[in-house]
């Protein structure tokens, strides 16, 4: 019996864990890289291109896995400094025993560990803020090759076999985003001339 409750509550965890990250954690981060990568685009033009340009071809999940990974160690590190605070602690007070302040050397070393602290929390958002970007690129590339697709498939039967083959080509070849933007361009242009719905 305790068999199946434990099986019942993996299967319940695992579930909520696909959907929170389906609903939640993907589409959160898909709208932080977008945010982000607008405002650089707008600072370096042509930011986002090379992000347009992997759409075509998708994107490198091991590279992205490893990278993530990296990240994760990254953030592992300040946790070990976090660890390691009573010890840097007490190596203050005793080197501060020998030398004449006008604080304590308790006081020094309170000091010192809040500054630490401060540090390793902003270290720590920064390495949170930048698996989320890289989990939003990877989020927003998949998306938009998929929908891209998909729309071209749901436009096909109303068009002629050269003009699909176009739009194919047109897919695999983009290079930019303002490639990207005319594709979509064409493809709105068919689906609205046959009141087709397409995905989004």
């Amino acid at each position: 019996m305790q068999k199946k409750l434990d099986l019942l509550k993996t299967l319940g965890i695992g579930v909520l864990g696909c959907a929170l990250w389906a609903y939640g954690i993907d589409p959160l981060c898909r709208n932080f890289f977008t945010f982000i990568s607008s405002i650089l685009n707008t600072i370096f033009i042509g930011f986002m291109d090379q992000t347009y340009k992997q759409i075509s071809y998708g994107i490198n999940d091991s590279n992205t896995i490893s990278i993530l990974i990296m990240c994760c160690a990254i953030l592992y590190i300040p946790t070990l400094l976090l660890e390691a605070t009573p010890y840097i602690k007490a190596y203050v007070v005793k080197k501060n025993k020998s030398i004449q302040q006008s604080n304590t050397p308790a006081e020094d070393a309170i000091k010192f560990t809040k500054r630490l602290n401060k540090l390793l929390l902003v270290l720590n958002i920064c390495v949170i803020l930048l698996i989320a970007y890289l989990i939003g690129c990877k989020s927003f590339i998949n998306h938009c090759q998929t929908i891209t697709l998909c729309n071209i498939e749901i436009v096909s039967p109303y068009i002629s076999d050269h003009e699909y083959k176009e739009l194919k080509s047109s897919f695999h070849s983009i290079s930019s985003q303002s490639d990207y933007d005319d594709l979509q361009s064409v493809i709105d242009t068919i689906a609205t001339a046959n009141g087709l719905m397409l995905k989004k």
